[in-house]
């Protein structure tokens, strides 16, 4: 594990505050994290950090482009620190793919009629 992961962890607030409690009046439980869990605690970490930032866009175009420009700015610096392929950058069509269909092989009349029946209500996250 790399040296100081554990600050990058942690809210330096929250730590700030800790460390400025009272040891003898309060108990503080820690443990290191477990190696074998650490992609799990870091990527809820980053999850939770970066919905909150979203969450704070609002709901118009120009928030939209700027929520989808700050997800392209996080994938190209981690694409240049851990030099992996840029390729993942989120299209600016403001657009989520829902299906692809031969029309040519299709039996239904109404293919979106169709794809709302059988649509899951959540979505699919597909990792690449």
């Amino acid at each position: 594990m790399e040296l100081g992961i554990y600050e990058q962890i942690i809210n330096r607030f929250f730590k700030r505050k800790l460390d400025e409690m009272d040891q003898c009046k309060y108990y503080i439980g820690k443990k290191p994290i477990d190696k074998s869990n650490i992609a799990e605690y870091l990527s809820q970490y980053l999850h939770a950090l970066i919905k909150q930032l979203f969450n704070q866009l609002g709901d118009d175009d120009r928030d939209l482009q700027k929520g989808i420009d700050i997800a392209n700015s996080i994938i190209k610096q981690l694409s240049f620190e851990f030099c992996i392929k840029d390729d993942n950058l989120i299209d600016a069509q403001n657009q989520i793919l829902t299906a692809v269909i031969d029309k040519s092989k299709n039996d239904y009349p109404d293919i979106e009629q169709h794809l709302a029946d059988v649509r899951p209500t959540s979505s699919m996250l597909v990792l690449l």
